[in-house]
């Protein structure tokens, strides 16, 4: 009859002998026969051990061999019997001494935890002419602790240390509620990094209430309310100065300060018109585009823009290379604006995205010192 291993060839061999050292232990347990439970123990779990459940081990040519069966188990109870005697002298020696460690040059290299625990366990059933066989609680502790690799060594230093990093990102969160009326107050860099966060979440909250086709009602608004309140009162104050200085020989954009200076000089220099040279002046810089060339391009769009009340010209390219796109100057001016006429309405403070229009109606819609402006009069996006 082929068997599949050698445990299976031991086991079916051996079936009777394995039945009734199961049914006398369950017997000497049952009854609590001391001496016979500590020998029967001993000897039971040695033959388990060796022999049923480790199978076939390989002879080792360090291992000294093992005393015969006969004079093992003599040994076995001799110690026990020196055990008793020494327990009945000092009660508070309660186990076996161990024996004393190896003095032999320590292995240097680190174990395997696996391999190092396996041939510990594998350590506590080996029995020789120089050791007793010892299976106390004391002695498989203190084998499993020498086993286990030391705090700082190299296998525990080479573990990565876990680090707790958030899959999803916290959201942005202001450090206070700030009232609206610390903007034109107490402006400072605090202040205005809480209303930025505070404007952000409004616009995410609201930014899909402009989606459906009946909102083209409030882009329209939009659109004119620019046109009048903004774009077209700045081209006519570009064009009423552009005529007043070219009778001097001088242009907004050429000496800007020299401009300024004129205004204080001529009488009537700033009559006819809705913004002063200074405010014109500001509406043309814009960051980072200071030079002549780019505040007359910046001139040109908004006469451009303006032409249309609905701001037909708008362009979401720049005519010329390095030039500020119309979305970067509809915002400056916008920025400018509200500065001079409605200081106390906080500007957007966040980059426009591409649909430039819909961010634009989404900030007056969250902005409530632009209600003003009637965009959602009568009418309230859903």
């Amino acid at each position: 009859m082929p068997y599949t291993s050698y445990n299976a060839y031991i086991v079916q061999t051996n079936g009777a002998v394995l039945l009734a050292m199961v049914i006398l232990n369950y017997l000497i347990f049952s009854f609590n026969i001391w001496p016979l439970t500590y020998i029967f123990d001993a000897m039971f779990i040695q033959c388990l051990g060796k022999k049923f459940l480790l199978g076939k081990q390989p002879v080792r040519p360090n291992t000294p061999t093992p005393a015969p069966k006969g004079q093992q188990s003599n040994h076995m109870f001799a110690d026990f019997l020196n055990f008793k005697k020494e327990k009945a002298i000092n009660p508070t020696s309660a186990t076996p001494s161990i024996p004393a460690p190896s003095t032999s040059v320590p292995n240097t290299s680190v174990p395997s935890p696996i391999t190092s625990s396996a041939s510990s366990l594998t350590s506590i059933f080996d029995t020789g002419s120089n050791s007793s066989f010892d299976i106390s609680p004391q002695r498989v502790f203190s084998t499993l602790s020498n086993s286990v690799a030391p705090r700082n060594s190299t296998f525990n230093s080479a573990v990565p240390k876990l680090k707790f990093a958030p899959c999803i990102k916290p959201p942005l969160r202001p450090s206070a509620h700030r009232e609206r009326i610390m903007w034109y107050m107490n402006r400072t860099e605090e202040v205005v990094a809480d209303f930025r966060i505070e404007q952000i979440l409004e616009l995410k909250k609201n930014w899909t209430k402009f989606n459906d086709r009946y909102s083209s009602l409030f882009y329209d608004r939009l659109l004119l309310v620019l046109y009048e309140k903004i774009f077209s009162p700045l081209a006519n104050a570009i064009e009423h100065f552009d005529v007043i200085l070219a009778k001097k020989n001088q242009s907004l954009v050429k000496s800007p300060s020299v401009t300024i200076a004129l205004s204080l000089v001529i009488p009537g220099f700033n009559n006819n018109a809705d913004f002063t040279v200074s405010e014109v002046v500001d509406f043309l810089a814009l960051q980072n585009h200071t030079d002549e060339e780019s505040m007359i391009y910046v001139k040109n769009r908004i006469l451009d823009l303006s032409k249309s009340n609905k701001l037909a010209g708008f362009r979401y390219t720049p005519k010329s290379a390095g030039m500020p796109s119309d979305a970067d100057i509809m915002l400056h001016v916008l920025e400018v604006y509200l500065s001079l006429k409605e200081p106390m309405a906080i500007p957007p403070l966040v980059p426009p995205p591409v649909n430039f229009f819909k961010f634009l109606l989404t900030y007056v819609y969250v902005t409530p010192e632009l209600d003003h402006w009637n965009i959602f009069e009568n009418a309230s996006p859903k």
